[in-house]
């Protein structure tokens, strides 16, 4: 039996390999569309349905093993976040070919390969007339306030860590728990507070001005163990904040006696 260590091949290797073992793989036959309105159209086998509650299908279109490059259809949807995508069938097989080439930015691979354009119902990009199946995914952010989403993402954000340590910071603002929110006149209140720049400096600065329930597109959520180790020793974090001398591990307020937001009612902080 052959034995493949993946962290002792090289990219390429590591891609033939992998692409062969799993195969066959469906196609996503992906439109999309620059911020200047040039039309990409391109396959994909990196591609399936991972789940139906929510319906969520991925495709990646990865950077060139050759040079590490990336491809337009990347590079458009960075630009403009939409995608549709083309199921094909094996008439199309010929025509599809021809889209997958490299072309200039600027060339439109609908008219390359002789397809034609359908305005898609919800979407800028154009879909393929001749598919028998497009689909118009929505961008997961769409459903951003919704647990799926933040367990996704978590999920994302994990596996960038690769198990390294420490907090990330990046372009989003913190959701933090202070003791001015058991304090403010005004209650049920959260505070946010982060998204630096090259610096160091926060693009926003601590501010508790809106109620809990406010949601924004640049809200980050860290979700924090319980317990922690503190000399080795197992602790819960709220014991940590009670002791006057091991709070400074975690606080550098004056009161530190803000543990958590109260998920189960209205009350927007707990002290418990």
């Amino acid at each position: 039996m052959l034995t493949l260590e993946l962290k002792d091949l090289k990219t390429v290797e590591k891609q033939n390999w992998l692409q062969h073992a799993i195969a066959p793989r469906p196609i996503a036959f992906a439109s999309t569309i620059s911020k200047e309105g040039n039309v990409n159209l391109s396959p994909f086998s990196f591609f399936n349905m991972f789940s139906t509650d929510p319906p969520i299908i991925i495709f990646s279109p990865s950077r060139r093993v050759r040079d590490n490059t990336t491809k337009h259809t990347l590079q458009n949807v960075l630009e403009i976040p939409e995608v549709v995508i083309n199921i094909c069938d094996y008439n199309m097989v010929q025509q599809l070919s021809l889209t997958s080439c490299d072309y200039p930015k600027e060339v439109d691979e609908f008219i390359k390969a002789g397809f034609t354009k359908q305005t898609a119902l919800h979407i800028k990009p154009p879909m393929v007339k001749e598919a028998k199946v497009k689909l118009e995914p929505v961008p997961m952010y769409a459903f951003r306030d919704s647990a799926v989403t933040m367990y996704q993402h978590n999920l994302i954000i994990e596996g960038q860590r690769k198990l390294r340590k420490g907090l990330i910071a990046g372009i989003k603002k913190d959701v933090v728990i202070i003791e001015k929110l058991s304090r403010d006149s005004k209650p049920n209140r959260v505070a946010i507070y982060g998204w630096q720049k090259p610096d160091g400096k926060p693009i926003q600065p601590l501010y508790i001005g809106h109620v809990n329930w406010y949601v924004d597109y640049s809200h980050g959520i860290r979700l924090v163990y319980r317990t922690i180790f503190v000399n080795k020793k197992p602790m819960d974090y709220i014991d940590v904040l009670k002791d006057k001398n091991l709070r400074r591990l975690l606080c550098d307020e004056e009161y530190c006696d803000c543990y958590r937001y109260d998920t189960a009612d209205s009350v927007n902080v707990s002290a418990k």
